[in-house]
């Protein structure tokens, strides 16, 4: 098995394609903005984006990532947290007017982590106790994520407890912890994935392994 972290911040489409799909060395045809010179902007509102409605709106959030990815119902769920189509003002967009311009996958993983930052600390602590078992088979990213987060919980929190979303702290975080994120990638494949891709999914894993939601599920898989 060869793991290698591509270094920059070009992102993967979080969970919708299977692994076997995210071999490619180099770009994934996604761009990691949604325009460019906008790229800082762009994190720095998914930064805020997720903790800001995970506090304001928590159920809808919550509605949000218990959905299954790319279904009907996600996106439902994504129109009503973020007001699309209603004449309500969200506060949590700041200076981005809307949501369109922005990938939905991104959203989810960055509603999931502020999810996250807002479990209590007892919480974290008996999921860093007492993990859940990692997933027996590996065909998706959150697959990956979720087994990483079964077998480093601790490492889990700190990486979104200490590090911002595609920056070089993150960038060295996970760097420095690539054999413990390989032990988790299909075995006999090469796959390259960025920093912030891992990021995002880690984020969902650990918010659902702490409340004892399963596994991510992507629609029309089994």
């Amino acid at each position: 098995m060869t793991v290698r972290l591509l270094l920059t911040t070009l992102v993967v489409m979080l969970g919708a394609v299977p692994v076997q799909a995210q071999l490619a060395p180099g770009y994934s045809g996604y761009s990691s903005a949604p325009r460019q010179g906008v790229d800082e902007l762009y994190w720095r509102f998914l930064d805020q984006v997720g903790p800001c409605l995970a506090n304001q709106k928590p159920e809808d959030s919550e509605a949000f990532i218990d959905t299954a990815i790319s279904s009907e119902a996600e996106e439902q769920a994504f129109d009503h947290l973020f007001n699309v189509g209603r004449n309500r003002r969200n506060n949590c967009l700041g200076r981005f007017s809307g949501v369109y311009g922005a990938q939905r996958a991104h959203l989810r993983a960055s509603v999931a982590e502020g999810l996250f930052e807002k479990l209590s600390d007892e919480t974290i602590e008996a999921l860093i106790a007492s993990p859940p078992a990692a997933p027996v088979a590996i065909a998706s990213l959150h697959d990956i994520a979720s087994c990483y987060v079964a077998n480093h919980a601790a490492e889990a929190r700190e990486l979104l407890r200490r590090t911002d979303i595609a920056t070089e702290g993150e960038l060295q975080f996970i760097s420095e912890r690539v054999e413990d994120f390989g032990a988790c990638f299909p075995a006999d494949r090469e796959l390259s994935l960025d920093a912030t891709t891992i990021r995002m999914a880690v984020a969902e894993a650990a918010y659902r392994a702490a409340t004892g939601r399963p596994v991510a599920t992507i629609e029309g898989r089994d």
